[in-house]
């Protein structure tokens, strides 16, 4: 079978000009076929779908692929009920000023709620409205959200920058920042209150657009910043070029430095480059006080991490914000825990 793909794969020539195919095969053994030709159909065409993200374009259909695919299109479906439903919520995550010991921002986090499904994770959801073209009605429900929130902390006296996260669909919508003006306009709310996280994939789908967005939205006020810094494969050549203002450093480096001195060496490289381009340095994934002195040690700007906090609902978040900010003191003393 894959010598057959390939070769149908080969160049050819048609008018004088050259032609390339890529060929996704989707193979349904005899022994899963069904005598419904509606399902004989579906499994055909999820095989084939799931063959165009393989590296050899070929996919033989598994038991059980039924189930998955419409567990995804139950998703898809329900994505607009879930927005107007409370099925889906915002919740928020500390981010610890090191320097001055106060949480001063934090970043938004999506969750939903199933009726039948219960807990999706905001991996698979995000992923999958992603891939059906409804990212960017996600993307503004979030941001009203956020900014309704913002009002509501105004009230109760706290000044709070949130942070939301941008996909690279969002990213290439040149009619974002005015969107967002007029979001933060309606609200009554200034800019430099809204942090917008981008990764470096993102950021290379379409280069040129994003990085034109991306200077539009840093006109407006925001925040910039790099996530996941440390797990793309340009990322040095992209801080040289991007407008951002704030390098996240990646979990996965952060999680066990306390325990590996490559990761420990990597970050501390990482936080002594970035602010050499003149950016601030975010730790996320902090999770005990080894790693808090070892961060501070490095001059980490600011932390992100279950050692300070879980992503907490609104109220939540607020109480916890004012209880830190008033004594944050017994956080850097051995052994505290962030209960």
């Amino acid at each position: 079978m894959k010598a057959l793909v390939c070769s149908c794969s080969d160049q050819f020539e048609l008018a004088g000009s050259s032609i390339n195919l890529q060929l996704s095969v989707g193979v349904l053994p005899f022994a899963d076929s069904s005598s419904d030709v509606n399902k004989v159909m579906r499994r055909i065409d999820i095989a084939t779908n799931l063959a165009k993200n393989t590296s050899n374009g070929i996919v033989v259909y598994e038991m059980g692929q039924d189930e998955s695919h419409q567990r995804e299109l139950t998703i898809i479906r329900d994505l607009p009920e879930a927005l107007e439903t409370g099925q889906l919520f915002m919740v928020y995550q500390p981010k610890v000023n090191i320097a001055q010991r106060q949480c001063l921002s934090s970043e938004a986090l999506i969750r939903w709620i199933h009726p039948s499904l219960g807990f999706i994770p905001p991996d698979e959801f995000i992923r999958l409205i992603e891939q059906s073209g409804n990212i960017k009605v996600l993307t503004q429900w979030v941001i009203q959200q956020v900014l309704a929130q913002q009002v509501i902390w105004q009230k109760q006296g706290m000044q709070m920058q949130v942070a939301i996260n941008l996909s690279a669909h969002d990213l290439q919508d040149t009619h974002l920042p005015d969107q967002i003006q007029s979001s933060l306009d309606y609200f009554g709310l200034d800019a430099s209150l809204l942090s917008l996280e981008v990764t470096e994939s993102a950021v290379m789908a379409d280069t040129k657009t994003v990085i034109c967005v991306l200077g539009e939205l840093k006109k407006l006020g925001c925040k910039l910043s790099i996530d996941d810094f440390g797990t793309g494969q340009s990322s040095l050549a992209y801080l040289r070029d991007l407008p951002v203002d704030e390098v996240k450093i990646d979990r996965t480096f952060v999680k066990n430095i306390d325990t590996n001195k490559n990761d420990a060496l990597i970050v501390s490289a990482t936080v002594q480059l970035s602010h050499g381009f003149g950016f601030t340095v975010t730790a996320e994934g902090m999770e005990n006080y080894i790693g808090l002195d070892i961060l501070e040690s490095f001059e980490c700007d600011t932390i992100q991490g279950y050692y300070f906090s879980k992503p907490l609902a609104a109220a939540e978040f607020y109480q916890w914000v004012s209880a830190f900010n008033t004594d944050s003191g017994k956080w850097w003393q051995p052994h505290s825990s962030n209960t």
